[in-house]
Order: C-alpha cells, then sequence, then structure tokens
C-alpha cells in the first residue's frame, strides 16, 4: 500500500510500540528524500505548525558538500532534520510531536 498522507493523534507516537515508531519514521524520512512534504507538529511552545520541507536536493535541500566543523553534532533519534523551503533553512521536529504528513509534490 503506497501512502500520501499519514495522520496521528497527539499521543499515538508515545502510546506507539517501537516497530510502528520506526515504521512512521522510515516512512516519513523515505517521504521527504523523495518529494516535497507538509508536516504538521505541535511546537515546544504548544503552538501547531505546518511546514514545508524535504531532504530532496531538486525541491532545494541546500545538502552540505562537506563539514568545515571541527566538532561533530551528536545524532538525536527523537528529532527529524529538514530542509524548510519557505525559510530556506534547515529545521527540525520531534518524532514524538508530529500530528501529520502529507506528500504535497512528487
Amino acid at each position: 500500500m503506497t501512502y500520501t498522507s499519514r495522520q496521528m493523534d497527539d499521543k499515538w507516537y508515545t502510546q506507539a510500540g517501537e516497530e510502528a515508531q520506526k515504521g512512521l519514521q522510515d516512512w516519513t524520512k523515505e517521504a521527504l528524500r523523495e518529494n516535497l512534504v507538509d508536516v504538521t507538529f505541535t511546537k515546544a511552545d504548544g503552538t501547531t505548525r505546518i511546514m514545508k520541507c524535504t531532504l530532496n536536493e531538486s525541491f532545494g535541500a541546500q545538502i552540505p558538500v562537506n563539514n568545515t566543523s571541527t566538532t561533530e553534532r551528536k545524532v538525536n533519534p527523537d528529532i527529524c532534520s529538514v530542509w524548510d523551503t519557505e525559510k530556506q533553512a534547515w529545521r527540525s521536529f520531534r518524532w514524538d510531536r508530529l500530528q501529520k504528513v502529507e506528500i504535497i509534490q512528487e
């Protein structure tokens, strides 16, 4: 089955098992790598945000060629980093605050 969107209630992620969480993360990352996606999530201040984002260079994602920083960032598995096409900058959201993922352009 191919999904074009997935919507969750506010407690789905925290109540879902590890396998379901990984499935959602894998599906979302694949959608971001191939498409322009609307991601709806709750921000830290409690407001809801809809972000147009991608990981696909053909939609404008600025993938760094090399990292000249002397310190490496620790990967946080609770966070997904994406290219915000409206702000033209890298942004992130927490998996446990995700409400909806919708492919808006393939």
